[in-house]
């Protein structure tokens, strides 16, 4: 059994309500909350391709995850997100959780929309995410799932991201270029009347207390 350190070695339980360690069971994307034992598969949103709208009109992403969206091709003047214009070329650029962007365009590109990746590699004990660019939209407390496998990971979004930087909380393991990095999203491994309650009777999330 290999322990992986989510957040500060802790994860709030979505079943028990209390923060645990999470150990790695399958050297995958299986854990394991240490306080209730109930299994989570650790994940990231999937993320669709929308339909490029007209012309200036906004497209909202409601994935769940900050998003990566690759324009090409077309005649454009201006990519705004969030209202605000981050440029005036084809390109990637970064969406936030709830955000939205909008293309002005004489000819219509195409786009893809994909989770953000990283622009370099990354050490263990490292606190930032390499990124091209955009690294802002991401807010201080998001949990950020890195990788897949055995090399997945999971940190915490902290104050201090730029542009090209998205600040977290330390890196336990390295990681290389162009790796997928999303929100983290947590499923629990078993179905039916094993399954966490719809409507959990517990809070959100507890301190640890002895």
């Amino acid at each position: 059994m290999v322990q992986a350190v989510p957040v500060d070695d802790l994860l709030a339980c979505p079943r028990c309500g209390f923060s645990f360690n999470f150990l790695n069971i399958d050297g995958g994307q299986t854990y394991l909350c240490t306080g209730c034992e109930w299994r989570f598969a650790l994940g990231t949103p999937v993320i669709n391709t929308p339909a490029v709208p007209a012309t200036t009109v906004t497209a909202t992403n409601s994935s769940g995850s900050v998003v990566a969206v690759t324009i090409s091709g077309g005649t454009l003047t201006s990519v705004n997100v969030n209202g605000s214009q981050v440029g005036t070329v084809a390109g990637t650029y970064l969406v936030p959780v709830g955000g939205t962007i909008a293309i002005t365009y004489s000819v219509a590109p195409a786009w893809a929309w994909a989770l953000p990746q990283t622009s370099g590699a990354t050490s263990a004990g490292g606190t930032g995410l390499p990124v091209a660019s955009g690294g802002t939209v991401f807010t201080a407390g998001q949990n950020l799932l890195i990788d897949t496998g055995t090399a997945a990971e999971v940190v915490q979004v902290v104050a201090g991201s730029t542009g090209t930087n998205v600040a977290i909380s330390a890196l336990v393991k390295g990681h290389g270029s162009a790796v997928h990095f999303g929100n983290l999203t947590t499923t629990p491994f078993l179905s039916s009347v094993q399954a966490v309650p719809a409507a959990s009777p517990y809070p959100a999330s507890q301190p640890l207390t002895f």
